[in-house]
C-alpha cells in the first residue's frame, strides 16, 4: 500500500511540478506526518525537493541529441549492434529519436531489403546511402533539441503502416514506474508504435536502469526484450524474468 502510494504521489509530483503538502494530504487522504515521511524517502531518490510548503520535482533541461550521443557513446554503439542482428531481411522496423537507436543504422546495411520508418532525422540521413533500405521519414514538426519529427501528424501515420520489429529508447526503468522518457511530447508517438509492432525491444544502457523520468509511457511488460550493454542489478533481472522480457546484453 504505502509502495503505491509513494509511486503514485511521485507520478503526480512530476505531471504538477510544484504541489502543496495540503494538496497532497488530499489527493492521496493521509495525514501530514505520513505525507512528510513520503516526501523525505521521494527526495532521498534526487526525484524530488523540498520548497516552502511543499515540493517541486527536479526536471533536467534536455540536452541536445549531440549531447545525449556523446554521452555513454561505446555503450550505445554496442547496443545499437547487437540490436541490428534482430533485424533480418523484409522486416519492416520502426527506429525512435533516442540517440542509442539511432546507433541502429550503420549496421543494417547487412540486413538485406527492409522497409524503415523513422521519425529521426539523424537516422534518415544515416539511413539515406545505405541501398538496402527503403526508408519512411514520417511527418511531423521538427523538435531541435531531439532531431525528431513529433506531434499529431506523426502518431496519426503510423496506424497505416505494419510494423513487426520496434526499437524503442528510454531515460528511465524502475519496478515502481515502469518505463519512462523526459520528452513528454513523444508518450504518444512511443504508444502507437507499441501499439502497432508485433514486437518491441527497449534499448537502454546500463546507467537507465533505477532512473526516472518525467512521463511513464510503458510498462515492462510491453516489451519482448530489453537490450544493454551490461548485466542489470539482479533486481531487474529478475523482473525482466517475471514478465517473460528476453535480456540481451551486448558483447564487449
Amino acid at each position: 500500500m504505502k509502495i503505491k502510494r509513494i509511486d503514485e504521489m511521485q507520478k503526480y509530483i512530476l505531471q504538477n511540478t510544484t504541489v502543496t503538502i495540503d494538496k497532497l494530504c488530499e489527493e492521496f487522504g493521509v495525514s501530514k506526518n505520513t505525507i512528510r515521511r513520503d516526501i523525505d524517502e521521494l527526495c532521498a531518490s534526487g526525484i524530488i525537493k523540498k520548497v516552502y510548503g511543499g515540493v517541486t520535482a527536479i526536471v533536467k533541461a534536455p540536452t541536445s541529441f549531440e549531447e545525449r550521443g556523446n554521452e555513454n557513446s561505446d555503450q550505445k554503439h554496442r547496443i545499437g549492434k547487437a540490436a541490428a542482428k534482430l533485424v533480418e531481411k523484409d522486416d519492416s522496423i520502426f527506429i525512435d529519436s533516442g540517440t542509442t537507436t539511432f546507433q541502429m543504422v550503420p549496421y543494417l546495411s547487412e540486413c538485406g531489403g527492409i522497409n524503415v520508418f523513422t521519425n529521426n532525422i539523424k537516422a534518415v540521413f544515416a539511413a539515406y546511402p545505405i541501398e538496402n533500405i527503403h526508408l519512411y521519414s514520417l511527418p511531423g514538426t521538427l523538435n531541435r533539441k531531439t532531431n525528431s519529427l513529433m506531434g499529431a501528424d506523426t502518431t496519426k501515420s503510423i496506424e497505416k503502416y505494419n510494423i513487426n520489429k520496434a526499437f524503442l529508447a528510454s531515460t528511465g526503468l524502475t519496478s515502481e514506474s515502469g518505463v519512462t522518457n523526459s520528452e513528454q511530447m513523444e508518450y504518444d508517438i512511443k504508444r502507437a508504435v507499441i501499439e502497432k509492432s508485433t514486437k518491441n525491444y527497449l534499448l537502454i544502457d546500463s546507467t537507465k536502469f533505477g532512473k526516472v523520468s518525467l512521463i511513464t509511457f510503458a510498462s515492462i511488460s510491453d516489451f519482448d526484450a530489453v537490450i544493454t550493454d551490461k548485466m542489470p542489478p539482479e533486481e531487474y533481472v529478475e523482473l525482466l524474468r517475471e514478465n517473460n522480457v528476453e535480456l540481451i546484453v551486448a558483447d564487449e
